[in-house]
């Protein structure tokens, strides 16, 4: 059996966690009917704690340690000179001085990167085996980071820099991805942005696997909102907390009875705090159904860089009514259309109305539950992205020396 490398920020775990890990579990669960997985991920706490033995058997994880944090200016720099599109010069450094990573790449047949941070360790791959096939999964085009990030900036240091990043990120993206061969990505909008990049390399698009509801969008009459997300992610402790200042207290004024269910593991001391009559903070479940199981809608607040935001994904195909910032629907609402969403705003004034309508409504909200449940079972197709994603991995493999440079055509837009 062919023996895949993994090399990813994070160990999936069980919990709402966060649902971009419970796809990458499912992934390996259909990577190990293939051949043998090595999942290669820094030894942070999170991963440190993550329960391996729910992953299929056979999958072997190593975690690399990580050393001392680098020097604030230093990090600075590094970001800088990277474009914010790395996970910073100590992450990238472990990964390069550990024997273990050196001794995975030797023994792999093939190499899989998750999350394009970590996309620098391409060019470390080929330096050891020029020949060895490397994919990589694009959750987001980076170089959206810091146009998302100038827009709303205030401060000059601020504005400058994402003036310097806006300018190296796409150019820096481009040779990053130029080391691999194959690209992965989730949306068709994300791979068409690509290809206009002048991205050389065949992009496919990976459908991610949901389970859908029963009810087909029925929901009872209960006013419950749904929030779920990892909450170790800055993004997602920070989207909450802007939710629960700027929205929420709108929301109760006009429906005094209402609920915020926030789901996901590691949810810091300060967002226990927030539980109370009107906001319950569930930490790690195995079940989504204790987020949603009871909801009337769900939302989706991110208020700094994303990629393809799964949570909302997942909700769609429960069947929920969703409403989300334009940064949390982008690369979902320009296929789906704004008809499978309850709202796409990022006021916080409009959120909270679209919110207390829906709460009001159950009709309308189970319809666009409904239209929304019904574009994600008519799009998806994880078995068949599965097939055709081996498939590659077979001519991949198959494929040595100076053949290589005959997978640089683009792919049709």
């Amino acid at each position: 059996m062919p023996e895949l490398l993994l090399l990813s920020p994070s160990v999936p775990d069980c919990c709402i966690a966060g649902t971009g890990s419970r796809f990458a579990r499912t992934w390996i669960s259909a990577l190990s009917t293939y051949g043998r997985v090595h999942l290669v991920s820094p030894a942070t706490i999170e991963n440190a704690s993550a329960p391996t033995d729910r992953l299929p058997p056979g999958v072997e994880v190593t975690l690399v340690p990580l050393g001392p944090p680098p020097h604030s200016w230093t990090a600075r720099i590094h970001g800088a000179i990277a474009g914010c599109i790395t996970p910073g010069f100590a992450s990238l450094e472990a990964f390069r001085s550990s024997p273990a990573f050196s001794n995975a790449v030797a023994s792999a047949d093939l190499v899989e990167i998750h999350w394009q941070q970590l996309l620098p360790l391409a060019k470390d791959i080929r330096k050891r085996r020029p020949d060895l096939p490397i994919t990589a999964f694009v959750y987001d085009v980076m170089n959206r980071k810091p146009h998302r990030e100038a827009k709303p900036a205030r401060r000059v240091q601020t504005r400058i820099g994402s003036a310097v990043q806006t300018n190296r990120a796409p150019r820096l993206e481009l040779r990053l991805l130029a080391a691999v061969d194959q690209i992965f990505t989730f949306t068709q909008v994300d791979r068409r942005l690509l290809l206009s990049m002048g991205v050389t390399r065949p992009v496919e698009v990976v459908d991610p696997n949901f389970e859908l509801s029963g009810d087909d969008g029925s929901r009872g009459d209960r006013p419950v909102v749904a929030f779920t997300g990892a909450m170790s992610r800055s993004t997602n402790t920070g989207s909450i907390g802007w939710f629960l200042t700027r929205v929420w207290p709108r929301v109760l004024s006009e429906v005094s009875n209402a609920t915020l269910i926030v789901g996901g593991a590691n949810p810091p001391e300060w967002l226990w705090r927030q539980g109370s009559s009107s906001v319950v903070v569930t930490g790690c479940t195995d079940d989504v159904n204790e987020a949603y199981g009871s909801a009337a809608l769900s939302v989706a607040p991110p208020t700094s860089d994303t990629g393809i935001e799964f949570k909302v994904l997942e909700a769609m195909a429960y069947g929920l009514a969703v409403v989300a910032t334009p940064k949390a629907a982008e690369g979902v609402v320009e296929e789906a259309g704004h008809g499978c969403f309850a709202g796409v705003t990022a006021d916080p004034r409009q959120m909270a109305e679209r919110i207390v309508f829906c709460l009001r409504h159950p009709d309308y909200r189970s319809g666009v539950g409904i239209r929304a449940r019904r574009w994600v079972d008519s799009r998806s197709s994880f078995e068949g992205s599965v097939s055709s994603s081996l498939q590659i991995y077979s001519r991949l493999r198959s494929t040595t020396g100076g053949s290589r440079d005959r997978l640089t055509i683009a792919s049709p837009a």
